[in-house]
């Protein structure tokens, strides 16, 4: 799961992973969270971090080998 906070006076978005970590989680993520901006704020990212130390699980599958399905 993930929450995600933007702020538009910096152009800092910033999503937070927790719990299990799901299959290209961070990829969804993104576009899921981008799409949701309101619409002055599309595509005004700059700076994106991702945070990960709630996270409790996770494996490559998860990671690097969810990616093929994209």
């Amino acid at each position: 799961m993930f929450e995600y906070y933007y702020n538009g006076e910096s152009h800092l978005g910033c999503i937070r992973h927790f719990g299990e970590f799901q299959g290209a989680e961070s990829t969804i993520a993104m576009l899921t969270t981008q799409s949701q901006l309101p619409e002055k704020d599309k595509g005004t990212v700059e700076f994106l971090v991702f945070d990960f130390t709630r996270v409790t699980s996770a494996n490559l599958q998860d990671t690097d080998g969810a990616l093929h399905r994209f």
